[in-house]
């Protein structure tokens, strides 16, 4: 049980497999096996050392791997903010949940009608038309509902040019008014 449950011996067998899996039986004897895979590993495993042991950047950054593996964590964000936070981003997204879990019950209500043999017995290709039909009245809406901003801000833009100019007008008018009406001084 010492020597078969030793991890190091497992990785040695799975390795040997692996070599007579891509070498083959008869090949294995046809190329240098006093290197094994192990072996061939820990050679370059020292020589990326020995390289990366003189360049400060390479060194920087193998002593950050561990907070890099950190930050790249999908949990990371999540550790980073607090209760509270969470709490009121919840609380600022009630409305959008509360119309999410009606249109939820609306859509079991109407599970029957849905599941029904009318709807399975539409040919697909009537489904498909009908898909492609509503997509393309889905985008004439938005090109449409992009006009109607669009005008409604020039309407507002007009509707400041305006008033801006009415302001003037008055401004200009009061002026005549009191250059008109100089004021008359008594004794």
């Amino acid at each position: 049980m010492g020597d078969t449950c030793d991890p190091i011996s497992l990785l040695e067998a799975r390795v040997d497999a692996l070599e007579r899996k891509l070498f083959g039986h008869e090949s294995l004897d046809n190329f240098d096996t006093s290197d094994s895979v192990v072996d061939l590993l820990l050679k370059s495993q020292t020589l990326i050392s020995t390289a990366v042991s003189s360049r400060e950047k390479i060194n920087a950054f193998v002593k950050r791997i561990d907070f890099l593996e950190q930050i790249l964590d999908p949990t990371y964000e999540d550790s980073l903010v607090d209760r509270n936070a969470r709490v009121e981003v919840v609380l600022m997204m009630e409305n959008e949940f509360r119309e999410t879990a009606e249109r939820l019950k609306m859509l079991q209500d109407m599970i029957d009608v849905l599941e029904s043999e009318k709807i399975r017995s539409v040919p697909q290709n009537r489904l498909d038309k009908l898909q492609t039909s509503v997509a393309d009245l889905a985008e004439k809406t938005q090109e449409t509902n992009n006009k109607i901003k669009e005008l409604a801000v020039c309407y507002a833009q007009i509707m400041n040019s305006f008033t801006k100019a009415f302001c003037q007008m008055d401004n200009a008018l009061k002026q005549l008014e009191i250059e008109a009406n100089p004021r008359k001084v008594y004794d």
